[in-house]
């Protein structure tokens, strides 16, 4: 990893920012710097950031906003979330 890259991982408020406010997952921010994802974790837990689950991401996510009302109208609220899985 150079040392560049390297100082974004060192770089706490550009990790919180690019992880939370961002949404990029922990694979996109390794390949990005150039290192492993448990790299990545562990820059991440130093900067003291709660990481997100790593289980397998949910269809409901890649709806847009009306998608998702006209779901909502037409099987209510868990019904919904089961067509989304």
């Amino acid at each position: 990893m150079q040392r560049r890259q390297r100082a974004l991982l060192d770089d706490h408020e550009w990790l919180r920012r690019h992880y939370l406010a961002d949404q990029v997952s922990v694979s996109a921010i390794a390949a990005q710097v150039g290192c492993s994802t448990s790299t990545v974790r562990r820059a991440l837990r130093l900067a003291d950031v709660a990481t997100r689950s790593r289980g397998r991401r949910r269809r409901l996510r890649a709806l847009d906003a009306d998608q998702v009302l006209r779901l909502v109208a037409a099987h209510g609220h868990i019904g919904a979330a089961l067509r989304a899985l």
